[in-house]
């Protein structure tokens, strides 16, 4: 036998990997479709409890928002989320991201089904957030990659600080740390192109993204009673400086804004997640900030995914 012919078939190694990542690769328009329709539910679910949240609570003329409606949302919430999350999971080349994503998707509706169960529900989100960011950057080889790296670092160091503070593992100081480094990374990811494609070579995306900025910075100078209470009761966020919060919707706007005028549907859907879910201190918001950051973090680099963001 030929070495040519000991190269091609040998112990059918090889020949297996190929097969299964032609097979991959012929279903990868059903696989685009089904993470597209599964992300965008999971942001629209989301942002629809954001604003009943909102509603529900606002300070002039609420909304009588039934109790039934409320938990039907949040428990719609937390289903769509895992099921979002299984989604990315089969549809991810790379066994970190999979593995990681199963982990989260396995994991958040843990405490829904047996509040006893919180802590290894805590501990296996972020445990698998972790994991599954990881294998989205993978080992950074220019500085593109590396700032992609640096980005992930701060939304998985910032989910597992947000939960420990809130199931107290960590003094509840520790809340504010955990997301001022979730909003950085999301203000990172549009502002400063934590991506291969930065909002700066995007002038249309940069003036969005300012003035959505302005606007945060305007609403807060003009109602801060209000505007701190949308920040406590919509996105959780405490102890956190508001003009970090304003950069941090200046960057998930952009990062959506670019994303849309790529036709690029699913990272888009990932920023709108990072943007409604806040600070990572529930399980349902580090779920959701977990599944936008590893979304759009995939499409930042598009060779660990293999294009299936789009």
């Amino acid at each position: 036998m030929s070495n040519r012919q000991r190269t091609t078939t040998g112990d059918g190694t090889g020949g297996s990997a190929a097969a299964l990542l032609a097979g991959f690769d012929a279903r990868l328009p059903e696989r685009r479709r089904a993470r597209r329709f599964a992300v965008g539910a999971a942001a629209l679910v989301v942002a629809a409890r954001l604003v009943a949240t909102l509603l529900y609570n606002a300070p002039y003329d609420p909304l009588a928002v039934p109790a039934a409606f409320r938990g039907g949302l949040a428990v719609a919430t937390t289903a769509v989320l895992a099921i979002a999350l299984g989604v990315v999971a089969v549809t991810a080349r790379r066994p970190a991201v999979r593995v990681g994503s199963l982990f989260v998707a396995a994991f958040g509706p843990l405490a829904v089904v047996d509040a006893s169960a919180t802590l290894p529900a805590v501990l296996g989100v972020a445990f698998g957030g972790a994991v599954a960011l990881a294998g989205v950057v993978g080992r950074p080889t220019n500085y593109v990659e590396g700032r992609n790296a640096v980005v992930a670092a701060g939304f998985a160091i910032g989910v597992g600080i947000s939960l420990s503070s809130t199931t107290g593992l960590l003094g509840g100081g520790w809340r504010a740390v955990g997301a001022a480094l979730a909003l950085g990374s999301l203000a990172a990811t549009g502002l400063f192109g934590s991506g291969a494609r930065p909002a700066g070579r995007d002038r249309l995306v940069g003036v969005v993204g300012l003035a959505a900025f302005l606007a945060v910075v305007a609403a807060g100078l003009a109602a801060p009673y209000v505007f701190g209470s949308v920040l406590l009761v919509g996105f959780a966020v405490v102890g956190v400086p508001h003009l970090l919060f304003a950069l941090a919707v200046a960057g998930g706007v952009a990062a959506a804004v670019g994303a849309l005028r790529r036709r690029a549907f699913v990272p888009a859907f990932g920023a709108v997640l990072l943007l409604a879910a806040g600070a990572p201190v529930t399980l349902p918001r580090a779920t959701a900030v977990l599944l936008g950051a590893v979304v759009v973090l995939s499409d930042a680099m598009p060779s660990t995914e293999s294009g299936v963001t789009t």
